[in-house]
């Protein structure tokens, strides 16, 4: 949903935040067990459990998930906007599986002529956060923190 600027724009649009911020929000969600609030530490392992699958793909509360070790061809392909846009069938995971380790965890952005992408494999203590002031296609962005995370493995 696309939302002009108005009454609720500053609030309900998006997060307006720093890498840094960012950087301990990745840090927060690839290991839990360091946030102190207890009811945020439960929040971010519902958010990263699995409710849904589509293809080898898991849907999480926002989060996108994918088994780890995986092809960057599978995760860079996958971000397509027409994959997104496409109706795929999906199989409810039921009961939903708890978050795993061995996973990439990923979200797109873009809003406003603004791209983002965070990315992290919490068994890898590995993450990244980009921000740009411009909205590149997904598989472009995603294909970037590929590259960027596989040297720092």
């Amino acid at each position: 949903m696309h939302v002009s600027p108005g009454q609720l724009d500053a609030e309900a649009y998006g997060v307006k935040s720093s890498v840094i911020d960012m950087a301990r929000w990745v840090q927060a969600n690839m290991d839990a067990s360091h946030v102190q609030e207890k009811t945020l530490q439960l929040g971010i392992e519902l958010a990263q459990s699995r409710y849904w699958r589509i293809g080898d793909m898991y849907q999480g509360l926002g989060w996108e998930m994918l088994n780890w070790p995986l092809k960057a061809d599978s995760i860079i392909n996958g971000s397509d906007s027409k994959v997104a846009l496409a109706a795929l069938p999906a199989v409810e995971v039921n009961p939903p599986a708890p978050a795993v380790k061995a996973s990439w965890v990923h979200k797109t952005g873009s809003t406003g002529g603004f791209g983002s992408y965070v990315a992290f494999v919490p068994e890898k203590n590995l993450g990244i956060v980009m921000l740009a002031n411009k909205s590149y296609p997904n598989p472009v962005r995603v294909e970037a923190a590929w590259r960027i995370l596989e040297k720092l493995q």
